[in-house]
């Protein structure tokens, strides 16, 4: 809520803007009024015409800060519109990234193994309808208080793992939304990896816990394998181009 000096600064604000509106009318006036000074003739008519040609240089700066006035309030109103809209895509993107992280959170507390399939069928089944995800970051987040249904309105798409995310209903999307929901998903899969196996720990699961070790071991070397494989082509492509320079 508005404090009493910034209502009482808007309101002189508002006051200064309509006497600048009225003295660029005046301006106008002045303005004809000159023209017609100057008909007369005579060094009346020319005295008159320069205290006049002084009173529309007058009204006419001071219609031109009315006008600078007017154009500065509507850009600060645009820019404060967008940081809002900006503000509101992003609290929802959280709360999303919340459910999912409790919802995974739970799965794993059931004894679920957060490496599985049946781990991501499961967040599936308890997240999609709520809002709108559909495993291994992939999502279709909808329009917050959208109703379920084949029309429901959709606020972005995350595709390829989180890697690309596709704006639908949500023109002023925040900076670097996409590096946001790709990095903070894959961190809970991460963080949930790391509670299960300090569960797996804890309850002597000593088994479990090799082949979760065995999996992420597997994970990382595909993962350095294709590092590998990108460096061994861009490497070719390099000396190819140098061969083409000389």
């Amino acid at each position: 809520m508005a404090t009493q000096f910034e209502i009482q600064q808007k309101k002189e604000q508002t006051a200064a803007a309509k006497r600048k509106m009225r003295g660029a009318a005046a301006g106008i006036a002045a303005q004809l009024a000159v023209k017609e000074a100057m008909k007369s003739g005579g060094a009346a008519g020319f005295r008159v015409g320069s205290v006049l040609a002084t009173v529309v240089d007058v009204v006419s700066g001071v219609s031109i800060a009315a006008w600078s006035f007017i154009t500065q309030k509507k850009k600060e109103k645009k820019k404060e519109k967008r940081t809002k809209n900006q503000a509101a895509v992003q609290s929802h993107v959280d709360s999303v990234l919340d459910e999912i992280n409790a919802a995974g959170e739970a799965l794993i507390s059931s004894g679920l193994n957060p490496l599985t399939p049946e781990f991501e069928q499961q967040l599936y089944n308890n997240l999609f309808n709520k809002v709108g995800y559909r495993g291994h970051c992939n999502a279709t987040v909808w329009v917050p208080g959208s109703e379920p249904g084949p029309n429901r309105a959709i606020m972005f798409r995350a595709t390829r793992d989180g890697k690309l995310l596709t704006p639908v209903s949500m023109p002023e999307p925040p900076q670097d939304l996409q590096t946001y929901w790709y990095s903070r998903c894959h961190g809970l899969k991460d963080k949930w990896i790391m509670a299960y196996q300090d569960q797996l720990v804890q309850q002597g699961r000593s088994a479990e816990l090799e082949e979760l070790q065995s999996t992420m071991k597997k994970g990382r070397w595909i993962v350095s394998g294709a590092l590998g494989l990108v460096m061994v082509f861009a490497t070719l492509f390099w000396l190819l181009n140098m061969r083409r320079i000389k």
